[in-house]
């Protein structure tokens, strides 16, 4: 898949924090997979560990990788916890 440059770059900035993050706060394994879905694209970091706490706040990188995926890659960040902690970007492939 091709990107414009400031979308490329905020895609880079996001994998590095959530990547980050899975190997500080994550256990065992951490895997990655950036996939193009139809028109959409969709980045996994994925790990062993329990995922978010309910009702846990962000943090400032967190924070920060949320508003480039809504203002840049016009598109969400989902985070799921329960057999592994998961995070699930999805952005169109054109904007």
């Amino acid at each position: 898949m091709t990107l414009p440059g400031p979308r490329a770059t905020a895609l880079a900035l996001v994998f590095c924090e959530l990547f980050q993050n899975a190997v500080e706060h994550g256990a065992g394994e951490v895997e990655v997979t950036l996939a193009r879905r139809g028109d959409e694209a969709e980045l996994v970091v994925a790990d062993e560990g329990e995922g978010p706490r309910p009702g846990g706040g962000d943090g400032l990188g967190l924070t920060i990788a949320r508003a480039l995926v809504a203002e840049e890659l016009a598109g969400r960040l989902e985070l799921h916890g329960g057999g592994g902690g998961r995070a699930v970007v999805t952005f169109p492939v054109a904007s």
